[in-house]
């Protein structure tokens, strides 16, 4: 009686021609499978980055245009036009003049020290804020977040971020440069 393992392997030496073919065939496949899901794979991670970094220069652009607020706010809480017209008059006796000096001294540095950290604050907090928003709007445009999806096996996920939430989200700019400087700058 021939065992069953020294059956196929006389079965695989008799067609081995044929094995080696089905083998190579087999193998072809998987290998050009493996390949396709590895590009697909790349294909999404690079489209991510393109819309990320899209979104990036979206954010630059949004802190650009507002520094001109960020200026003006900070001109109006850190005003120094009074502490100067006091120091141009000639009836200013020596130490109210460097009493004013030093009340101009904290102003400017104040002024500097709250633009510095209020456009790091700005700069970071716009860039979070965009960068989730645009996280959410790309993974609802994936096509296997789309409903009209061929592949009916798969359950769609939906990262749905409203409208609303998305302008809740781009509200915290104003906030800081409106009432948040105000904290920022006591003295």
């Amino acid at each position: 009686a021939i065992k069953p393992i020294n059956y196929i392997f006389q079965t695989a030496r008799r067609h081995k021609v044929k094995v080696t073919l089905l083998l190579l065939a087999v193998g072809s496949y998987s290998i050009v499978k493996v390949l396709q899901d590895r590009k697909q794979k790349q294909n999404k991670q690079l489209a991510l980055r393109y819309y990320l970094r899209e979104a990036q220069q979206t954010a630059d652009s949004a802190v650009q245009n507002f520094l001109q607020l960020l200026n003006k706010q900070l001109l109006n809480f850190t005003s120094v036009d009074e502490i100067l017209t006091k120091l141009r008059q000639p009836n200013v006796n020596r130490t109210e003049k460097i009493q004013l000096w030093d009340q101009l001294k904290t102003q400017a540095f104040t002024k500097m020290m709250s633009a510095v950290y209020g456009l790091c604050l700005l700069f970071i907090l716009m860039r979070i804020e965009v960068n989730i928003v645009a996280r959410y709007v790309y993974l609802d445009t994936l096509p296997e977040n789309n409903p009209n999806n061929e592949n009916k096996n798969e359950t769609p996920l939906h990262y749905n971020l409203s409208e609303e939430t998305q302008q809740m989200y781009l509200k915290y700019e104003t906030y800081l440069l409106e009432d948040g400087l105000k904290d920022l700058i006591p003295y």
